[in-house]
């Protein structure tokens, strides 16, 4: 399993575009990509999911990856969430 944080820096926060960023780069792994914040968790394949953390600027997400390809799809989550959020 890998796990790392990301403290959103923009200032819309975790929105629907955004959102879709993230469930698009995680649906090019076979490993599960779990997003939480605040005791809840969401699959980050899951765009609804995704925006019903209700995250914003300055909130830290902390993700969990695991499976088959879990380092690879560690550095493209981290890529992606840096490039967005």
């Amino acid at each position: 399993m890998k796990k790392f944080s990301h403290v959103i820096e923009a200032p819309q926060g975790l929105h629907a575009r955004t959102a879709g960023k993230i469930a698009a780069a995680a649906m090019d792994y076979k490993s599960s990509v779990l997003v939480g914040f605040r005791g809840k968790k969401a699959q980050a394949r899951d765009l609804i999911g995704l925006m019903g953390l209700y995250a914003e600027e300055g909130d830290c997400l902390e993700v969990e990856i695991s499976g088959e390809d879990e380092a690879e799809a560690c550095g493209k989550m981290k890529a992606v969430m840096e490039e967005n959020l």
